[in-house]
Formats: C-alpha cells, sequence, structure tokens
C-alpha cells in the first residue's frame, strides 16, 4: 500500500475525512467509518448547486456566489464573468484558490462556504476541482454532498 501525506488543514473534520478518504484510495478494501458512508455532511443554508448550475436563479435573485477550485486568477474571473453573463446578475466569487492549489482549498473550503452562506447572496454555485484522487476527490465529494 502506498502512504499519502496529508498536510494538517485548518478544520479539523474536514482534515479527518480527507486523511480516511486518502487511506480508502490507497487500500479500497479498507473499511470506511459509518460517518464517512453519510450521503450528506455540512450543507449551508443557501442552496448549493455544482456548475453549471440551475437553469435560472430564483425570481428575487440580485446575485449569485461562485465558489470554486481555479489554476490561476484568470480562470477565475473567467468563470465569474461566465456566471454573471449566464445569470445577468454580480457574482460574488470565493476562490478556494486561484493557484490550482488543493491543500489550499481545503484548508479554506468552509471558511468561505461560510462567508457566502452568511452573505447576502440567494443561491450559491460551486466549480470543484478536476481529478478523481486525493484531494480533489475528496474536495469533489465535499462541495457535491453539499449541493442540493
Amino acid at each position: 500500500m502506498q502512504k499519502v501525506l496529508v498536510p494538517p488543514v485548518a478544520n479539523a473534520s474536514l482534515e479527518s475525512e480527507l486523511r480516511a478518504r486518502l487511506r480508502h484510495v490507497g487500500d479500497p478494501s479498507a473499511p470506511l467509518d459509518p460517518v464517512e458512508q453519510l450521503a450528506v455532511h455540512y450543507a449551508p443554508r443557501t442552496p448549493l448547486h455544482l456548475l453549471p448550475g440551475p437553469e435560472s436563479l430564483p425570481r428575487d435573485a440580485t446575485c449569485v456566489g461562485l465558489i470554486g477550485v481555479f489554476a490561476s486568477p484568470a480562470e477565475a474571473a473567467e468563470a465569474s464573468a461566465t456566471v454573471g453573463k449566464r445569470y445577468g446578475v454580480p457574482v460574488v466569487l470565493r476562490a478556494l484558490t486561484e493557484r490550482g492549489d488543493l491543500e489550499e482549498a481545503a484548508r479554506n473550503l468552509f471558511t468561505l462556504l461560510r462567508e457566502l452562506d452568511a452573505g447576502d447572496v440567494p443561491i450559491i454555485l460551486a466549480a470543484p476541482p478536476g481529478g478523481n484522487e486525493g484531494l480533489a476527490l475528496a474536495l469533489a465529494d465535499r462541495l457535491r454532498r453539499a449541493a442540493r
């Protein structure tokens, strides 16, 4: 079995889940704890949708939140512009990372998600990272579980 190192992250709950999931990725025969098998984990009160998002926004929406993992500031700006153009409203952008740094994204996930949830956005759109292993998989899974 390949040993996977996970750096400490700011949120102990996320760190625990990431470590457990990475153990499972390294050894698929290892059982997951029942908590790690829950279909839903933390979800904001504000509806969250994975991109491309819903067909339309709620009628009273004057803006939309966007949270995601981006490879560069230009990619973040492009995603924000695309969402703004699609829905015709301003976008409140919270980049988990603008460097493609998944460790940074993991550290920022709950802080920025809660920040959007506490704001005035009626809906949050999420751009999960690409990739099917390690932190990319864990981050995408957390966003998917938070989505409604």
